[in-house]
């Protein structure tokens, strides 16, 4: 007789925790909204290629057909894609690098504030390395996680 396995289920991940560090990037609205943009443009970019590989092949393989036009469209449209990634990595990087440095100043302050009492009861280096790890873990976060799940969510709408 087979006993039945009863797998747990993984535990969901809830958005919601990153709600905190929306004042954290408030300051840079802008930018946040350029890489935004990038990101739509970059997208747009990737979805013209199988059109202008349809336009390669049925026009520009025929008699008198240009080919060197295609190709020529082809690849700018290629570079057109890339400065766009470009710029919305660049972009995207610099704020998670920016929020990470905000979010440490504002925890360091924070430590100051504290009194002597706290740092008696917890550990110096329990601190140090907590601060240290949360910060890189939120920084990985808001710096590349979102930058390669908002890729792929504004690719999905062209699969369907």
């Amino acid at each position: 007789m087979l006993a039945t396995l009863s797998i747990p289920k993984p535990a969901r991940r809830r958005l919601a925790a990153l709600g905190g560090l929306w004042p954290f990037m408030q300051p840079y609205r802008s930018k946040l909204a350029l890489a935004f943009v990038l990101l739509c443009l970059g997208s747009a970019a990737m979805l013209t290629v199988p059109l202008a590989l349809r336009d390669l092949i049925d026009q520009g393989f025929t008699a008198g057909g240009s080919i060197h036009s295609h190709f020529l469209a082809l690849f700018g449209i290629a570079l057109f894609w890339g400065a766009a990634v470009a710029g919305r990595f660049y972009y995207v990087s610099w704020i998670g690098e920016r929020v990470t440095a905000d979010l440490r100043n504002a925890v360091y302050r924070s430590m100051l504030a504290q009194s002597p009492a706290y740092f008696e009861i917890t550990k110096t280096g329990e601190v140090l390395s907590r601060l240290t790890a949360d910060t890189t873990l939120v920084q990985t976060v808001v710096g590349s996680s979102s930058r390669w799940a908002c890729a792929a969510r504004s690719s999905l709408p062209a699969a369907w």
